[in-house]
């Protein structure tokens, strides 16, 4: 298996066919969505979606940071397994709550050699919980390799990965996996009824911040937002803009309340990943203010 360090894939912005969408988005004087609603209420929601956007670019850098000093400290490079069971046991309990584990594996079979989960220790990295194993890993300027997000352990995973660099020259690699429904369950909720999630560049629903059941995330999958990327949101937000929108798809599915004009949504794009926000809003809701 070879790896490619490569630099991190550049953000596409707002260029490109999609062209730039203000704060009303595709809300015209003449639509029904814009009756009764001012900019001041589009707006604030707006604002819901780019804070959980730029929340979500924080945690990555943060994620990212922590990930190449743990993979850079002594411990990593040299100590013995138990003194990084140890270690990775400390370093663990310390860190946020939607850390969920960190490993230190051979890249030669992916197995784990230390672990903060000690049942994990001498078992091969699963592949369900890290399909990105059999790739050729693109580590980003940071020396960072950041996966997509996969459903695995009941929960909606993503994987920060660094390389260790050994004084004996053995191949080592910290993983440290982070579950984006803990994540999720911090963003804000500015008012009843009122739900963000995020979706990524297959569509996938990867995190929300309504609650989601332990069965769901069993499943070996992750949801598709109505619409996919088809939806106009979805669309917009992965080419770099954010507006407000009506979104047929998602009141005609299970998600919504059954009314064509019961939700109405609102989206921003997060930087240097392909994840979009959007911050769904019942009408009623916009049109209270």
């Amino acid at each position: 298996m070879t790896e490619q360090r490569l630099p991190r894939r550049r953000y596409l912005g707002i260029a490109g066919a999609l062209g730039t969408v203000g704060l009303a988005g595709c809300v015209t004087a003449s639509s029904p969505l814009s009756q009764g609603v001012d900019e001041a209420t589009r707006e604030r929601y707006v604002g819901v979606a780019t804070r959980v956007a730029t929340d979500l670019e924080e945690w990555r850098r943060r994620r990212s940071g922590t990930t190449r000093r743990l993979a850079q400290s002594d411990a990593a490079r040299n100590g013995t397994a138990a003194e990084q069971y140890d270690w990775l046991e400390f370093e663990g309990e310390r860190l946020p709550a939607d850390v969920y584990r960190i490993n230190i594996v051979d890249p030669n079979d992916w197995t784990v050699v230390a672990s903060s989960d000690p049942a994990k220790q001498g078992e091969p990295l699963n592949t369900r919980e890290a399909p990105w194993q059999t790739d050729r890993l693109e580590y980003g300027s940071d020396d960072v390799f950041v996966s997509r997000a996969d459903e695995a352990l009941a929960r909606s995973l993503v994987s920060f990965v660094a390389p260790v660099d050994t004084d004996d020259d053995r191949q080592r690699r910290l993983v440290m996996q982070t579950s984006l429904d803990e994540l999720a369950a911090t963003f804000q909720r500015p008012s009843r009824g009122v739900y963000s999630q995020i979706v990524d560049a297959d569509g996938r629903i990867v995190a929300g911040t309504r609650p989601i059941q332990r069965l769901e995330r069993n499943d070996g999958t992750l949801r598709t937002y109505p619409g996919g990327t088809d939806a106009t949101a979805v669309q917009q937000a992965l080419g770099g803009a954010s507006g407000f929108v009506a979104e047929p798809a998602i009141n005609e599915s299970d998600q919504g309340g059954g009314d064509a004009d019961s939700y109405v949504v609102a989206y921003a794009g997060v930087e240097n990943r392909a994840w979009a926000v959007l911050t769904h809003v019942p009408q009623q809701t916009m049109q209270n203010g």
